[in-house]
């Protein structure tokens, strides 16, 4: 029987490396601060590419509902089509929604990861850099719009559905003097 082995083990000298043991991974303390540093920096690249992507899924879904409810209030949709463009409708929503919430998550580690660097650098602690204060303000405070954007997608949603079903906005005459 072959045994499987880890795709990184052909590199010469894996069987004996120990980070402890090598005297080149010495992780002095300027070594720690540029491992910190680059972790912040990679996450801070993270979550601006985060906030952009979710701008770009709120921003995508807003115009396709906002076309979809020009087109439904122009005539109304025949009752056998109604549940089809509902479900349609559900599942771009949905995903819209899940891709939003995932992203949400996914900051709340990243910011999760910021308070854990800080701490490190004793940017929290009273005195380390400033004399009276911390040099942060308080890790609880968290500006996550995904809820936002969330809240959004719900309303666009219900409207589109009110469309649907009400068989588009009706068309009042003007009246004439």
């Amino acid at each position: 029987m072959r045994q499987r082995v880890a795709p990184w083990q052909h590199l010469t000298g894996y069987e004996t490396m120990n980070i402890k043991d090598d005297p080149q991974m010495d992780m002095s303390p300027e070594r720690k601060f540029q491992a910190l540093l680059m972790l912040y920096n990679n996450h801070a690249e993270l979550l601006r590419f985060i906030s952009t992507h979710d701008l770009k899924i709120f921003g995508t879904y807003l115009p396709i509902q906002i076309a979809l409810g020009g087109w439904l209030s122009q005539g109304g949709l025949l009752v056998r089509y109604r549940i089809p463009m509902l479900a349609l409708d559900a599942s771009i929503t949905f995903i819209a929604a899940s891709l939003i919430h995932k992203s949400t998550q996914r900051r709340k580690q990243v910011h999760a990861l910021f308070d854990k660097v800080n701490d490190a650098l004793l940017f929290f602690q009273h005195g380390s850099y400033l004399q009276n204060e911390s040099l942060m303000p308080n890790p609880e405070t968290r500006r996550l719009w995904g809820n936002t954007y969330i809240f959004g997608i719900i309303v666009a949603f219900l409207a589109i559905a009110w469309l649907i079903f009400s068989g588009g906005v009706a068309v009042v005459p003007a009246i004439k003097p």
